[in-house]
């Protein structure tokens, strides 16, 4: 390539703990913990050359090696640095950096190769003294100038105080410095967070106990229950963090009486405590808390469960921080919480409300309009299906009759064309021992669900997605949602020709389903659905079916390969 072809090997020593731990605190404080991590050079070597000819050749070289895993125990190339950019513009000392992956018999790790150039290297030797001076100049810029704000920073210096349960630096700052409880409680305009919530998560016992001491009830008690952008609070916190914490924190501040009046104070606020014991809590926590902390008897607790959880009772000014998203979070119901968590949970839940309560709350829809069971199914909880499935009064909720019809469209809809997963689909027709052929063929065979909401719920975070079940055909959302493999695995349990019949079949939004092939761009589907006679004579008979494919394939979000397929 021009080169002279001589290449220069130099082993660097390995960056000892001393040298790894001070480059970490220093050049890497303002990166994101473990600043560790970003040190990549403990072990390190470098390739040095005559010309940039021959650099640039070893380079492509040693990079198609690891490429194609012809390089031993360097695996891959996770990070490249080319300061030859910048030596245009400044003419300064410049190589090639490149942090690769070294494999070793139990763990991983990252080193350094350089590629520089031999006038390079002398210059860098010559220059070494300068570079030390200028590494303490640049720990003063970068280090010095920049952590003194830091450290002069009141509110910084409070919220690091609170994270560390630091009690000393928490009376420093009113004693020192002079600072009132409102400082103390002072709310994150971001996250809309006081002090108390990390002291809640980290069960920080003492720092509570000193907050309680020293600022005045119903400031301490409003900052417990301030909602933060991701809606939770910090008693929700507590509790969510229970399970592997101390529980002092929690106990603690059920033991003051203006706590627990406002955690009973409303159903929503019961709700929430109940919904995160259920969510976090094994089932002698779970008793734990709501007999002997709120002294909740079980008629208390079934009527919590039973509460639809309202939203629009919430305080404006906190949601207004809140991430949409997180805003109805309390809408999941919490049988569908207890199915999640685990078989013991589910116990303490039935033991509760009694096993015929049990299986009516299991078919309430929550504000998603979706049950428990499909709940299950949604969350790929395969055991909690099996578990729900095995109770002879949940089976007979499925007995094919019209009493059942719609319930039974609404699990065909999930475990069929939701569920990628055929263990869910192999699992329900098993445990309901149902006629495959003549379920499938009934409802695949223009069933409608019967049931239209009369209104769909609107929160102040806008409106949520809800299943409109009243607008699904099996056979449609099964094409839109579901692969090839899923479609003919369908088709191999029923009747063809009720299954060909559908295809051109719309349902609520005047779609078909080769309409929703050609929409998805599924080319498999759409030669498969088209290879069957019956919908190809009509496709090419019927001007309204024509001018419909004709329509969609005009859509921006149609790729040239599915025209190509279809015409």
């Amino acid at each position: 390539s021009g080169g002279d072809g001589v290449i220069y090997y130099s082993r660097g020593p390995v960056k000892l703990m001393a040298r790894a731990k001070s480059k970490a605190e220093n050049d890497y404080y303002l990166e994101n913990f473990p600043t560790s991590a970003c040190v990549l050079d403990l072990n390190r070597c470098a390739f040095v050359f005559n010309d940039i000819e021959t650099l640039l050749a070893a380079l492509d070289l040693f990079v198609n090696k690891i490429k194609h895993y012809q390089s031993g125990n360097i695996i891959g190339v996770v990070r490249d640095k080319n300061t030859f950019k910048q030596f245009t513009a400044n003419p300064d000392y410049a190589d090639i950096k490149l942090n690769v992956l070294i494999s070793g018999k139990t763990n991983n790790i990252i080193g350094e190769v350089q590629f520089l150039l031999k006038a390079m290297k002398t210059f860098k030797d010559s220059a070494h003294n300068l570079y030390s001076i200028q590494r303490q100049k640049e720990f003063y810029d970068n280090s010095v100038t920049q952590i003194l704000p830091i450290l002069m920073d009141e509110k910084k210096q409070l919220f690091v105080a609170a994270n560390m349960s630091d009690t000393k630096g928490l009376s420093k700052l009113m004693v020192v410095l002079n600072k009132t409880e409102q400082f103390l409680m002072q709310i994150d305009e971001g996250s809309n967070e006081s002090i108390l919530l990390n002291m809640c998560v980290f069960d920080a016992f003492k720092g509570v106990q000193f907050l309680s001491s020293v600022v005045s009830a119903p400031l301490f008690v409003d900052r417990l229950f301030l909602r933060n952008r991701y809606n939770n609070t910090p008693i929700d916190s507590v509790i969510q963090h229970l399970h592997h914490s101390s529980g002092q924190t929690m106990k603690f501040l059920f033991s003051i009486p203006s706590v627990r009046e406002r955690c009973l104070a409303t159903m929503n606020s019961k709700y929430r405590i109940l919904w995160w014991l259920f969510r976090s809590c094994d089932a002698s926590l779970f008793d734990y808390v709501t007999s002997d902390l709120l002294l909740l008897s079980k008629q208390e607790i079934v009527a919590v469960i039973q509460h639809t959880y309202d939203d629009t009772e919430e305080d404006d000014k906190d949601q207004k921080h809140m991430n949409p998203r997180h805003r109805l979070k309390y809408q999941e119901s919490m049988i569908s919480i207890a199915l999640r968590k685990n078989e013991e949970i589910m116990y303490r839940f039935i033991s509760l409300v009694g096993l015929a309560q049990f299986v009516e709350l299991l078919f309430v829809c929550d504000r998603r309009n979706m049950n428990a069971v499909e709940a299950c199914i949604r969350s790929q909880n395969l055991n909690a299906l099996k578990y729900v499935l095995s109770f002879d009064c949940v089976k007979e909720c499925f007995i094919p009759s019209q009493l059942n019809w719609d319930r039974i469209f609404r699990l065909l809809v999930w475990v069929l064309c939701k569920s990628k997963n055929d263990a869910f689909l192999d699992e329900t027709f098993s445990a309901l021992e149902w006629d495959t052929k003549e379920i499938l063929g009934y409802f695949i065979d223009r069933y409608r669900y019967s049931v239209q909401p009369a209104q769909q719920r609107e929160s102040k975070a806008g409106k949520r997605k809800w299943m409109e079940y009243h607008n699904y055909l099996l056979i449609t959302q099964l094409v839109r949602d579901q692969s090839l493999e899923r479609v003919q695995k369908v088709l191999g349990l029923m009747d063809e020709s009720v299954f060909v019949e559908m295809l051109l079949e719309s349902d609520g939004w005047n779609k078909n389903a080769l309409e929703y092939a050609i929409c998805e761009n599924k080319t498999d589907l759409i030669s498969f659905i088209l290879s069957f006679d019956t919908v190809k004579n009509e496709c090419a008979n019927n001007k309204d079916i024509l001018w419909r494919i004709v329509y969609w394939l005009n859509d921006e979000a149609v790729n040239q390969n599915t025209i190509k397929v279809v015409c």
